[in-house]
């Protein structure tokens, strides 16, 4: 069997003038670190158990689908499933990951995501990062993203730049922040 995926464009995220603007996205969207209160709102609620505080099944996305290669995820099956057509006419569904392109027959597993840091954001923010399959936990009077990696500054992050170009702020889109 062979498959033909969508060719994606690439847009260089780490330019110096990218980066400049996704740190000015990141400064307006992202309020401040809340790690420490969160994960000791959860392990509180963990030995209460009916206390009114969040837990891990109040963390919207938090499960994801795996890619058994490489390990990426995605919210939804449909997201990878592709139906195709074997030599002998049979229907198949197959699973293909956007990232490693890897084929699977099986569909994949459902695993939760491990996250390392939280941060207070703002709605509007927290809806694009829902759109990439963010955890985001919505409790009191805060909106929060469970951040899914750790050690470099957010303007780094994978997700954050794919806000950005989505919003075509980026160096040569039509609604650049260059000039900001």
């Amino acid at each position: 069997m062979s498959f033909e995926l969508p060719i994606e464009k690439k847009m260089d995220y780490h330019s110096k003038a990218n980066q400049k603007i996704v740190g000015k996205l990141v400064d307006r969207e992202v309020i401040r670190c809340m790690s420490w209160e969160i994960e000791k709102l959860l392990e509180i609620n963990a030995k209460l158990f009916e206390a009114d505080l969040p837990s891990y099944d109040d963390i919207a996305q938090v499960y994801q689908y795996v890619c058994p290669d490489c390990g990426h995820g995605v919210q939804e099956l449909d997201e990878v499933k592709n139906t195709v057509v074997s030599e002998d006419d049979i229907e198949e569904d197959v699973f293909i990951c956007p990232y490693c392109k890897h084929v699977a027959e099986d569909e994949w597993d459902n695993e939760p995501q491990e996250i390392f840091e939280w941060w207070l954001v703002s709605e509007w923010f927290a809806d694009k990062l829902k759109k990439y399959g963010e955890p985001i936990l919505e409790w009191g009077n805060g909106t929060y993203w469970g951040r899914t990696c750790t050690g470099q500054a957010l303007q780094l992050d994978y997700v954050m730049c794919r806000i950005a170009e989505d919003m075509e702020i980026l160096a040569g889109q039509k609604n650049s922040w260059e000039d900001r």
